[in-house]
Formats: C-alpha cells, sequence, structure tokens
C-alpha cells in the first residue's frame, strides 16, 4: 500500500513543476519511503533530474524515449550500482508507461550530457526567488478575491464599446457557422417571439430573423452601445428592437411567459449563468425553448497560462481580478447540469472548436486585442506597466506556445438546447 501511494504521488509531483530542485525532491522521496531503494521511487527521481529544466510544451515521451534516454545518461548505472538490465527487468513496462505517460521532456535533454552536480546544487537555489514571487502573487489574489476587487462591469463595456469596429473581422466572422448552427437547431417557428441576450454586432441576431416572419418579433439586448450600433447597420429593425442593458436587469423588468425562445451568445460568463438561466426561465413560455453558445473553460489556454504568468511576474501591479473563467462551463455535462438546476430539460449538447495559427507573438497578442479575449483582462494590471507587460506577453507566450508552424491556439466552446419545463 506504501509503495502504491508513493507511485501515485511520484506520478502527480513529476507531471506538475520542478521548483523544488532536483536534489530536495530525492531527499523527499527517501524521507516518505522507509526503503530509499524502492526501484519506482528511483526511477523517477533519476527523471526529475533529466526533465527538472525542461518546458511544458514539447511533446510527452513515450517508453522507448525512456530507455534511450537512461541508456545516454547513464541513470540506471548511477542508482542501481550498474545492474541496469536488472533493474529494468524488475520494472514491468506498464508501471513505466503509468508513471510517465504525462510526463514532458524536451527532445534536446535527450541527447545532451546533463548538468554538473555543482551546477545543479547551485540552480536549487534559484528556485527562492521564483517561490517568493508566487507566493506575493497568490496573496495578492486572494487579498483581492476577498475584498471583491473586481473588474468593473463599465471597464468591460468600455472595452467591447472600443471593440465593436473589429469585431466582427477579428472574431465574429470565424465563429458565425457555429452561432448559424445553435439558431438552425433551435427550430424557430416565424410567427415566435425571440429574445436574443449579449447580441453584440448581430451575428445571431441576424440569424434568428431569416427564419422569423414579420408576424414575429426579435428583442435584441447588449450592454455595449456601439455594438449595437454596429449591428443596427447590417440588421433590417422592421421586427427587431434593440436594447441597450445590462442582460440581468433587462429580464426582471420582462413580463413573465412573454417570449418563445430566448438565445445568448459567448457572455453567459460575464455573470452568475444560473441566475441568468433562472431569470431566462421565468420569461420564456411553457415549453420555450433556450440556445446558448459558449466559451470552454480551457478555450485560448496558451493565452490565459501566458496571461498568468505575466501577472506572477509583476504581482506587484495587479489591480483586479477577474472571476469570468471560473463561470466558463467545463464541458457538454457541465452546461447540461447548468440548465437541469435552472428547471430546464436538456435538448441537445454538443462542443466544437475555432483554430487560429500566428505567426509570432506580436500578431497574437493584436489578435487578442481586437476579439472580446482580452476585454477586462487588459485592464486587470496598472496602465503604467502596459507596455512592460506586453513585452512580457509576447516573450513568454513565444517561448512556450511557439513551434516551427507558428503559434497555435484553439477556441473552444460548448453549446446546447433545452426547453423549460
Amino acid at each position: 500500500m506504501l509503495r502504491r501511494r508513493t507511485g501515485q504521488t511520484v506520478r502527480h509531483t513529476i507531471t506538475g513543476h520542478s521548483e523544488g530542485g532536483p536534489r530536495g525532491f530525492v531527499t523527499w522521496i527517501q524521507y516518505i519511503s522507509p526503503n530509499p531503494l524502492s526501484k519506482q521511487c528511483l526511477v523517477a527521481c533519476w527523471l526529475w533530474l533529466s526533465v527538472s529544466d525542461s518546458t511544458h510544451r514539447q511533446k510527452p515521451i513515450g517508453t522507448s524515449a525512456v530507455w534511450l534516454a537512461v541508456s545516454r545518461s547513464g541513470g540506471f548505472e548511477g542508482w542501481f550500482g550498474g545492474k541496469r538490465e536488472e533493474a529494468a527487468k524488475a520494472l514491468p513496462h506498464s508501471e513505466i508507461r503509468d508513471i510517465l505517460c504525462s510526463t514532458r521532456l524536451e527532445e534536446r535533454h535527450l541527447s545532451s550530457p546533463r548538468q554538473p552536480l555543482a551546477a545543479r546544487q547551485q540552480d536549487r537555489w534559484f528556485c527562492w526567488p521564483k517561490m517568493i514571487g508566487k507566493l506575493h502573487f497568490y496573496t495578492k489574489i486572494f487579498y483581492l478575491f476577498a475584498s471583491r476587487r473586481l473588474i468593473p462591469v463599465e471597464i468591460i463595456e468600455e472595452d467591447y464599446n472600443s471593440l465593436a469596429s473589429t469585431y466582427d473581422q477579428y472574431f465574429s466572422n470565424f465563429v458565425r457557422p457555429h452561432s448559424q448552427e445553435l439558431v438552425k437547431r433551435l427550430n424557430v417557428n416565424n410567427d415566435a417571439t425571440v429574445l436574443d441576450l449579449a447580441c453584440g454586432t448581430g451575428t445571431i441576431t441576424a440569424e434568428l430573423g431569416k427564419y422569423i416572419s414579420p408576424r414575429g418579433k426579435i428583442i435584441a439586448v447588449d450592454s455595449s452601445k456601439e455594438m449595437i450600433n454596429k449591428a443596427k447597420q447590417t440588421i433590417d429593425e422592421r421586427n427587431v428592437e434593440f436594447i441597450c442593458g445590462d442582460m440581468l436587469e433587462m429580464l426582471d423588468e420582462f413580463q413573465e411567459s412573454s417570449f418563445d425562445y430566448a438565445t445568448c451568445g459567448w457572455a453567459i460568463g460575464y455573470v452568475s449563468p444560473l441566475k441568468l438561466l433562472k431569470r431566462t426561465k421565468r420569461v420564456l413560455k411553457h415549453c420555450g425553448k433556450i440556445g446558448i453558445i459558449e466559451n470552454r473553460k480551457d478555450t485560448l489556454s496558451p493565452l490565459r497560462e501566458t496571461g498568468m504568468k505575466v501577472m506572477q511576474h509583476y504581482p506587484q501591479y495587479i489591480r483586479y481580478v477577474m472571476d469570468l473563467p471560473f463561470r466558463l462551463p467545463r464541458n457538454e455535462r457541465h452546461l447540461e447540469r447548468l440548465y437541469e438546476k435552472a428547471g430546464f430539460k436538456p435538448h441537445e449538447v454538443w462542443e466544437g472548436e475555432v483554430k487560429f495559427n500566428f505567426k509570432n507573438g506580436p500578431e497574437a497578442l493584436n489578435w487578442a486585442f481586437h476579439t472580446g479575449a482580452s476585454a477586462g483582462f487588459d485592464r486587470i494590471m496598472d496602465p503604467e506597466v502596459k507596455d512592460k507587460c506586453d513585452a512580457a506577453f509576447i516573450e513568454i507566450l513565444e517561448r512556450d506556445h511557439k513551434t516551427k508552424e507558428g503559434i497555435n491556439i484553439s477556441h473552444k466552446y460548448v453549446a446546447g438546447i433545452a426547453e423549460r419545463i
């Protein structure tokens, strides 16, 4: 039991960060294990020494690569006194695969010699500034959340107002087919009354208009005045009414059971999703349907991870925190549960993604600045260090995520249709 528990700990630690230093890890593994010569633990120790300086953007290593690395670096000779074959036989491939399947190892480490012991001992002390910096960062984040220093709604509205002119070019045109698919699956009747929440520049509103006859009506709501003005330029307003206001506040003002359908595209994360769904249920008629399409929690992960690292570099300049990522649905099942909790019966839920490729960091950052991806997030840091933060963002993004093909970013989403019961 102890060996199994130790192996699980080893697997968890290998896939994490190597801030503690390789020799510190060896000391720790010997401390928690009554048998410091446990082959499973020592293989993990050797791998820790090998990958301590590797990045997290390389391909996962396989069993054959492990044996090659072991052979070249003399890892087994060092640990087992030259009995490499005996040690290898004592470790079944399946066991090794269980330990190493999620480990990442930079390819150059397979052929390059290991770092000298003196240098590795010196590197051990370099982790302390990082640890102090992370402690400062997490303390600051905890303080801001505890004191409710969330990004003001007015700032998000200002950002979307400034994005309105280029929003379609950089974002809507790429996700338009998926928004249109949502409306198609909603199966709207031509004389229905439809509520389009967070209409933005009118992508979903325009698609709804294709199914609504002059006897029907669409009410489109958005908190950004400039987004609505952009939508009015391309949408026939004969049976469309645009309202500039907060989604939740407008839902409270509408009469009960006044809509046949409701949609919300790319916006439930800006409010409490459950609160939004419950208030939408109130204004829907019996058997009325709701369609939602939203970013998944792991969408644009390279950009989000890089942004977090920039914040860790400059925690003293963090002014606000943003809780939007915590509200996004994780997957299909998560969205289904939200529907069910709000009193809806899910009909169908699906996922998808839109892939983007950028040549370099500046191009990726420029794209983020012209889409909703940066709305609010760009104002979290002190404006006085914006240039410094942008430069750090580009450097970290290219270091961690740039390949020969460029920087690949996936915009992942989840969508679903549900019925009021």
